[in-house]
């Protein structure tokens, strides 16, 4: 069995460990037949060892910078059936190839789970545990079991499937915003009956940001653009429970203005007494990382407030936008309706 990589490079230093991985992983598998697409602008250099000793990876041009687009570029281009799609920053471990062959011939793709906190920095360790644990709905694309996976439960960075998925379902959305490209892929392949299964024998490490401004103001603009995206794409985004939480709360801060009006109450204690309740549940969760991380367990819960804050009011900054300016979406809504058809 053959398989073809798909990665759209943005990152010049970490593709290079990330491809380092993945010919290991192969020599081990002892495959002999692939290819890794590295799907790049003109500006990006790539010039390192794998790719002089290596004559499977094939450098394309694609002055689009919108991942969608690559992928499909890259998979228009690809020789074999078998599709797996990588990030550049994502690591996989030696046996990866090996544990994909055996599980792909039985369902339509797979996928793995994402580890985040085994890095030598703190500060991504940090950031790492609070987006792998439930709390932040980290569940979905760190589940260590096996089990089907739903459309939101699939994280494109590290998922394989068979190219008449791809051509069934059309490719991946170039109109629409990036950050629904997962999502909308699998939805409508779902759709189509197709099936897809979480393996955590696939487990691959996806670098990150670490915590700063620079990881704060990534995590505004992704739930800015969640916002937008949950209300342009509704039957897609209302099935996460984080986003079913947020409109939850907008329901429940509107019966608490009602009920202000008509008697008023201490808004000081009950939101000291909410914070309260939030800090206990927050040390509750991070206390089952102490014995891996027992330092970072102790601040964890103030990542976690952090991290919520910034979410809930992007997000809530970007369903205003389209509200009040839902004309600049004509053109995705009318494609969204072509690929739902």
């Amino acid at each position: 069995m053959s398989i073809s990589v798909v990665i759209p490079v943005t990152r010049v230093i970490e593709v290079q460990m990330c491809l380092e991985n993945l010919v290991k992983s192969f020599a081990a598998a002892r495959v002999e037949n692939y290819e890794v697409l590295l799907i790049k602008d003109k500006s990006c250099q790539l010039s390192f060892k794998s790719l002089e000793k290596n004559s499977f990876i094939k450098i394309l041009n694609c002055e689009s910078m919108h991942p969608s687009i690559r992928r499909n570029y890259g998979v228009k281009h690809a020789v074999y059936s078998i599709i797996a799609f990588v990030d550049d920053d994502v690591y996989v471990p030696v046996n990866w190839v090996d544990h994909v062959l055996k599980s792909i011939k039985s369902c339509d793709g797979v996928c793995g789970p994402i580890v985040q906190s085994r890095f030598t920095s703190a500060l991504k360790n940090i950031v790492g545990l609070a987006q792998e644990s439930f709390f932040s709905e980290g569940f979905h694309d760190h589940r260590n079991f096996k089990t089907e996976s739903r459309f939101y439960d699939i994280p494109l960075c590290n998922v394989v499937i068979h190219r008449r998925v791809w051509e069934s379902v059309g490719g991946f959305n170039e109109v629409a915003d990036y950050n629904v490209d997962d999502c909308e892929f699998f939805y409508l392949a779902e759709k189509k009956g197709y099936k897809f299964y979480n393996e955590p024998e696939l487990a691959v490490e996806h670098d990150l940001i670490p915590l700063g401004w620079s990881f704060i103001r990534k995590k505004i603009l992704q739930r800015y653009k969640g916002g937008i995206n949950s209300m342009v794409f509704r039957e897609i985004y209302f099935n996460y429970t984080s986003v079913r939480l947020v409109w939850l709360s907008y329901l429940l801060l509107f019966l608490l203005i009602v009920v202000q009006c008509i008697y008023p109450l201490d808004i000081k204690s009950l939101s000291l007494m909410a914070l309260s309740v939030y800090f206990l549940a927050a040390y509750g969760i991070s206390a089952l990382k102490i014995k891996s991380h027992p330092v970072l367990a102790l601040f964890l819960p103030f990542v976690f407030f952090l991290i919520h804050i910034v979410d809930y009011f992007s997000y809530t900054a970007g369903v205003l936008y389209y509200l009040v300016f839902r004309n600049q979406f004509d053109l995705v809504l009318e494609h969204k309706r072509k690929r739902m058809a």
